[in-house]
């Protein structure tokens, strides 16, 4: 790695520093993403919110498998990113890229049956609003999953899950990822 980067701005990328970290996050995060393939089934009509979606990388390749597609970061640097990303689905109205925390997020005018998490929960402050928002963004049946490298409490995520309200919570690892799929 070219500098060291601090724990404030992994969890905020912002400046040249966080266009920078944002650019490689799709590189570093290959594996995870590769390992959520395996997990993750998508369907045409699928309405689908990539939580924390940084640089919009995955949300693109979504948006390729499923009718409408949200991302959200609370990153400037990355929801800009991610608007530049996945212009040409903003356009058609098949894409929305919102610059706001996951616990403070309040979305009215659309449901969705499936989120997603790539390797961001570890920075959300406030784990138990952020997972009933997610709860109340979701259709009856809707599901939330969650990728990452490990490295969390997932009976302490588990339990937290199903506080907010969903009514079953699966955990799936491989050596080094991690995979938790709460069911509305």
């Amino acid at each position: 790695m070219l500098f060291k980067i601090d724990k404030a701005l992994r969890g905020r990328p912002e400046g040249i520093r966080g266009r920078i970290l944002l650019r490689r996050m799709d590189k570093y995060h290959k594996d995870v993403l590769d390992f959520s393939k395996k997990h993750l089934t998508l369907k045409k009509r699928d309405k689908v919110i990539d939580l924390g979606c940084g640089s919009g990388y995955n949300l693109k390749l979504m948006l390729k498998m499923v009718a409408i597609g949200y991302g959200v970061d609370l990153s400037h640097e990355a929801t800009r990113l991610a608007k530049r990303k996945n212009r040409k689905a903003i356009r058609n109205g098949s894409c929305k890229i919102i610059n706001e925390s996951v616990d403070e997020l309040n979305i009215t005018d659309i449901k969705f049956n499936v989120a997603t998490a790539y390797c961001t929960i570890g920075f959300w402050p406030n784990k138990p609003k952020a997972f009933k928002n997610i709860y109340n963004l979701l259709e009856p049946n809707g599901i939330f999953y969650i990728f990452g490298h490990g490295g969390l409490n997932t009976s302490e995520i588990k339990d937290l899950l199903l506080d907010a309200g969903f009514k079953s919570v699966d955990i799936k690892t491989e050596p080094k990822l991690l995979a938790i799929i709460a069911y509305k």
